[in-house]
Formats: C-alpha cells, structure tokens, sequence
C-alpha cells in the first residue's frame, strides 16, 4: 500500500461547502473558539503585525501554531500527527495544520515587539480587578537542546546544576494568578534591569504603575530598587544574608523579638518571632524596612525588605503576602508540566521566546475556559483538558453555521451549564460562519 501524506495547508483549500461532514478527535479544541472571539484575537494578531501569506494568513498561521499547545502537545515535531486530521485544520481556519518545519520557520520570523503586542491585548480583554495591580515576579531557565554556543549558562533547579539555557522573566498578577508579561529574550547583563522595565511596560499600557511587585532577592540590585521607589511602586523581597547580618541577628536580646501567628498553606498557623528595624542599603538611599523572621522552619532567619508602599503592612501582612509569591511558581510549574515549556529545541532566543508568548496565550484561554465552568475557576490546564477538551466529536457545516457535535461525556452538562451550546458570533477564520456546540 502506498504510503499517504497529509495535504498541502493552504487556507485557499479550506471546504466549507454546505453538507460536509467531518470525523475529529480534537473536537474539544473547539470549545476555545468563543473564547477566542471574546479575546478578540484576530485583533491582536492583527495588531501586533505577525507575518502571514496568500497561503496561511496571519491569523490562520497564529491559530495553526497555537493548536499544540492547546492539546498539550510535547514538541513541536509531534504536530505531524494532527496534520491528518481536518478538524484540527478547521478550527484553525485552514484545510490542515502546517508541518513541523513551517511551525519553525514562521518563529524565527517574529520579533519580540510582536510577542508584546499580541499579550498587551489579550490581557487588556481580561477582567483583572480595579488597578493599581500587584505582581509575583520571577525568572526560570530554560533547558536547551542543540548547539549551546550562543547561550549563557544558568542554574536550572529541575536538574540541579548549572548549563546552557534561556533565561525567562514572568510576571503573575497576584489576585487572579495571570500571566500577564513574559519574554524569553533575556541576557544575564540586561536581568537587573527587567523588574524596573516590567513596570514601565505596564504603566505605558494601562497608565497605573503597579501596586506592589514581590520577587526573590537575585531578581535585581539594590539600584533598582531605589528606582522602584523613585517610581512609588511598593516592594517586598527576600534580602540577602549574609556572615555578618546572622550574627548581628544572632547577637539580640530577646526582649527585642515580638511573636506572631503566621497563617500557612491550608490555614495551618505557625509561631513566629520577628525583628523590625529600619536600614539604608548600598546604592539604595531609600530608608526601608526589615523584617526578620525567625521560626518559619528555616535553618537560618528570614530577612525581608519593604518601601511600605502603597500603605504600610504588618510584620505579619507583609510574610504572608510575600508568601503568595509561591503561587507563580505552582503555575510555571503547571505551564512547564502542560504546555512543555522546558521541551525547547531552538537556540535562538527569540524563537523561545515565540514558544513562551503562544504558552502565555493558552494559559489565558485555559484560565478563560476554567473562568466560566462552574466549580473549575481553579483548575489546573491539565484537569481541564482531561475532563473537557479530550474528546472526540463530528462536525457538520450548513449554509449558515459550522456545527460540531461532541462525544457523551459525564462533564458535557457542566459546558451547556455555562451556555457553551449558544451559537457564537460569526466567526472570521471560517468564512463569517457561526459556530454551535451540540452536546448529548
């Protein structure tokens, strides 16, 4: 039997004649089209100018490589797959989705001015509470496959040493938990500089500096800081300890230490002791205040430094909000498990980069999908995919509608709960049709 190859992707191919019927195994995909729609992402492709052509479009190439990530596809060269089915190529406006070394292609064709465009726009259609905001902030390596030559070395926690990588600043907002700024195209000279260029970013799109921004103490200098503060921006951050502050610390009567309750994940309490005090840092004039925690199960005490702003917090506030800090590393950690952050094969940042900015985007779809389900505002992406988007179906298209029509599932009432069987608005990528989700 001779072998068969899929098709051409070629949007100019796409059928969507009254009539067709088509077998998917990725029906679930389609659940994220009215999502979609309310992102309003044909407008932030369009704005942030990603390129396209007569063949694949713009807007059907960024639909085409969001796809896999969207599934939870490990690489990018296990695309192939779903390049035989017509669905996947459906929803994203095309006959089929593009092979792997189009997906590579296309990314080393993007700019990170682009990657910033596309996420200011989608994060401005979220509903984030009233600003000014506060952020987690963090970095995270990125293990490198390939040629290493024009990478930095950097510690990578998951495997316990140091090694070529790519370096990654993410920003969470604190409430909600959104990824809301993130960029792979990171040097070690310029990583000081990325809190105070963070803010700057957001005050340029929204006209609020943030609130407060929490970040461990290797995110930047002193310097900054002061810049921080310059800006009325609140901080708090973990201060370096070293010999001599441990032996200060070591060196107090207690008659100086106060006790506290600090309340602990899933409400355990745990006794504390602190020390307030106030400092002026080398190339920070600023006066800040620390706190010294002892007593949080630590060998050695905590040290925390804030400007107090934007109002003055409790010695006890002040560790239990830096403490929420621990959620942005649960959600890289779900994003690095999901949507296989750490599975990068390119050594050049700025197609990382590209793979960083389509993870933010499906993170915001997932966290959008979860948003409406009752009882799942929480859910990890993985939970989400397993009980709602994994499932087969069939689609039909009339003269009017595309109509896909999912599998029996024992989740499927909880989607028409949140009204996901009304028919979208008509739909740009699929010839102005509209889209109706029939569920048994």
């Amino acid at each position: 039997m001779a072998q068969q190859f899929p098709a051409v992707a070629d949007v100019r191919e796409l059928s969507l004649e009254s009539g067709r019927e088509i077998s998917t195994a990725v029906a679930g995909l389609f659940l994220f089209v009215p999502l979609l729609l309310e992102s309003r992402w044909s407008k932030a492709v369009q704005k942030a100018g990603y390129p396209g052509s007569e063949q694949i479009p713009a807007l059907q190439a960024m639909l085409a490589l969001l796809t896999p990530k969207l599934i939870g596809k490990r690489r990018v060269s296990h695309v192939t797959d779903l390049s035989t089915d017509e669905g996947a190529g459906l929803f994203a406006g095309l006959n089929v989705l593009p092979k792997t070394t189009y997906a590579t292609d296309y990314s080393y064709r993007t700019e990170r001015a682009m990657n910033e465009r596309l996420v200011d726009v989608l994060v401005h259609q979220l509903s984030l509470p009233e600003p000014p905001l506060s952020f987690n902030l963090d970095f995270h390596a990125i293990p490198f496959r390939g040629d290493p030559n024009a990478l930095e070395n950097h510690w990578v926690g998951k495997r316990h040493r140091g090694e070529p990588a790519v370096m990654a600043f993410v920003a969470q907002e604190s409430t909600r938990r959104v990824m809301c700024y993130a960029t792979a195209n990171v040097l070690r000279a310029e990583s000081d500089e990325m809190v105070v260029r963070f803010v700057d970013h957001w005050k340029e799109q929204t006209g609020h500096y943030p609130a407060r921004v929490l970040f461990d103490s290797r995110a930047t200098t002193y310097e900054q800081l002061h810049e921080l503060h310059r800006r009325h921006v609140g901080f708090i951050t973990i201060r370096r300890r070293g010999a001599a502050l441990l032996k200060q610390v070591q060196s107090l009567p207690a008659s100086q230490w106060q006790s506290c309750q600090i309340t602990q994940a899933k409400g355990k309490r745990r006794p504390a002791r602190f020390f307030t005090e106030k400092v002026t840092l080398q190339d920070c004039p600023t006066p800040l205040r620390q706190i010294v925690f002892d007593g949080l199960g630590h060998e050695s005490p905590t040290f925390l430094i804030t400007n107090d702003l934007p109002e003055p917090l409790t010695a006890r506030q002040v560790i239990e909000t830096y403490a929420s800090r621990n959620h942005i590393e649960h959600s890289l950690g779900e994003k690095i498990t999901f949507f296989h952050l750490d599975c990068l094969s390119s050594e050049v940042r700025l197609n990382v980069d590209f793979d960083m900015t389509l993870t933010v985007a499906a993170a915001l779809l997932y966290q959008r999908l979860g948003g409406r389900l009752k009882g799942f505002a929480d859910a990890t992406p993985q939970k989400l995919f397993s009980k709602f988007v994994n499932t087969h179906g069939r689609i039909e298209i009339d003269r009017k509608e595309v109509v896909v029509y999912f599998a029996k599932r024992s989740h499927n009432p909880i989607l028409k709960e949140a009204n996901f069987n009304q028919p979208t608005a008509s739909v740009p990528w699929l010839a102005g049709k509209r889209l109706r989700l029939e569920f048994p």
